[in-house]
C-alpha cells in the first residue's frame, strides 16, 4: 500500500502539543473518517521514519518534531 501523505499529515497534526502518549484507540475514533487500514498504515510509516514513537498503548511525537513544533517551524 502506498504512503498517503494527507493521512499521515493527519495523524501527526492530531498528536501535536499533545503531552505524553495519545491512546491509539483514542486516535483511530478521532479520525474514525478514514479507514483503520490507511490510518495504521500511516502509523507505521510514521515510526518507521521516526516522526512518531510508540509507547505502551499509544503513540506520540518523538522529542525532534515536538521541537519543531515549539520553533513554529511546522505549520498549517
Amino acid at each position: 500500500m502506498p504512503d498517503d501523505i494527507a493521512v499521515q499529515a493527519t495523524v501527526v497534526l492530531q498528536l501535536l502539543g499533545r503531552a505524553g502518549a495519545y491512546p491509539r484507540d483514542k486516535l483511530y475514533d478521532a479520525l474514525r473518517d478514514i479507514p483503520a487500514d490507511r490510518t495504521t498504515a500511516a502509523l507505521d510509516s510514521l515510526v518507521d521514519a521516526g516522526v512518531l514513537q510508540l509507547e505502551g498503548s499509544g503513540v506520540c511525537a518523538t522529542e525532534a518534531v515536538q521541537r519543531l513544533d515549539k520553533l513554529g517551524l511546522i505549520s498549517v
